[in-house]
């Protein structure tokens, strides 16, 4: 008897939770994110990993070895704040700003990944809507369920 399958799911910096994912054929399955849209995604149905859509980025050695990206589509919507509120480096180390300005607003694009990954730890790039200062979502994956945790800010 074949488990149910799902996709873990953070989207919009809104609270993290589970999609089930429907099986088309043997090569091809649908998610269904509710409000968020309906994906048709290229996925082997026999492949074990764990399937995880995040709004963000992938920062450099965020992805652990035997991940596969599936889909990533830029989102018609951006973020975006004040110049006056948008986060200052503290430090030299951190990583570059992405955003780019628009007269007096910092805009941030953003993407929709959808990622198969194996028992593993992955990191991924989120920001927070007020300032566009990164923040960092932990994905563990262990026992073929995903648990989400953020960097604090």
């Amino acid at each position: 008897m074949q488990r149910e399958r799902f996709c873990y799911h953070y989207l919009n910096n809104e609270q993290h939770g589970k999609a089930l994912v429907d099986r088309i054929n043997d090569q091809q399955v649908i998610v269904d994110l509710s409000t968020h849209g309906v994906y048709d995604l290229d996925i082997d149905v026999r492949d074990k990993r764990v399937l995880i859509c995040f709004d963000g980025g992938i920062p450099s050695g965020g992805l652990p070895k035997g991940s596969t990206v599936i889909m990533a589509s830029r989102l018609p919507q951006n973020l975006s704040c004040d110049m006056k509120r948008v986060y200052k480096k503290r430090s030299p180390y951190e990583e570059e700003e992405y955003y780019i300005v628009r007269g007096s607003q910092a805009v941030q694009a953003l993407w929709r990944n959808f990622i198969l990954l194996k028992t593993a730890r992955a990191v991924f790039r989120m920001y927070r809507p007020d300032t566009l200062q990164p923040r960092y979502l932990i994905v563990d994956v262990h026992d073929g369920i995903a648990e989400f945790s953020t960097s604090s800010y």
